[in-house]
C-alpha cells in the first residue's frame, strides 16, 4: 500500500465548493499522476487546510486556484524539482488559463 496521488481537470461548473466536494469524474481528464510523493502531498495538505477543512486529507478532493499553483510553484523554486512536477505546473496553468477546474485528490 502506499500513496496515490492525482490532479484532474474538470468542467468549470462541476463543483462549486473548495474542498470535500463530490464529483461525477465521467467528465474529468488525469492531467498528473504521482506515486509516494510526500513533499507535494504535504503542501496540498497544508493547502486543504488553509483552506478550511478539518477532515482528513485521504480520498478527498482539493480545488487548485491558477493562485494555488503559482504559490506552489514559487515554494518548489527552492528545490530542484523532478521533470514531472515542472509538467505538471505548466499543465495546470494551461488547465486553469482554459477556463476549466482543476483538482487534486489522493489515497492512501
Amino acid at each position: 500500500m502506499g500513496l496515490d496521488m492525482y490532479a484532474f481537470s474538470a468542467p468549470a461548473d462541476a463543483y462549486d465548493k473548495e474542498v470535500d466536494f463530490i464529483i461525477n469524474d465521467e467528465f474529468c481528464t488525469e492531467v498528473a499522476y504521482w506515486r509516494k510523493h510526500y513533499a507535494l502531498h504535504g503542501w496540498m495538505e497544508n493547502l486543504y487546510k488553509k483552506k478550511g477543512s478539518t477532515e482528513e486529507f485521504n480520498c478527498t478532493n482539493l480545488n487548485l486556484t491558477i493562485d494555488d499553483i503559482k504559490q506552489l510553484e514559487n515554494d518548489l523554486a527552492k528545490w530542484p524539482l523532478p521533470e514531472q512536477d515542472l509538467k505538471f505546473i505548466n499543465d495546470a496553468k494551461y488547465v486553469l488559463l482554459s477556463g476549466n477546474k482543476l483538482y487534486y485528490t489522493s489515497w492512501w
